[in-house]
């Protein structure tokens, strides 16, 4: 079981996160979102987990679950943005 390491980037507010010590695996497991799910919805950092995980797939399709949302919840949310903004 791989469970979720210290990043080399590192921020606060990844000490707080309810998934610190969770498998890793499960984060990119459709079959488990619904358990991600509830682990974000108990969350504190949630918005920044959030925040961070479309930081970093600025130009990149997203993948996993982060900040309480799948990879495609995230996608449609970027293009919407992108498209309010022209």
């Amino acid at each position: 079981m791989t469970t979720i390491p210290v990043p080399d980037r590192y921020d606060d507010w990844q000490d707080e996160a309810e998934c610190r010590g969770t498998e890793l695996d499960m984060w990119f497991d459709d079959a488990r979102q619904a358990e991600c799910a509830a682990i974000c919805a108990r969350c504190w950092v949630v918005d920044e987990c959030l925040a961070d995980a479309v930081r970093l797939e600025t130009g990149q399709t997203p993948y996993g679950f982060r900040g309480g949302k799948t990879a495609a919840q995230r996608l449609k949310e970027r293009r919407a943005k992108t498209r309010a903004r022209k």
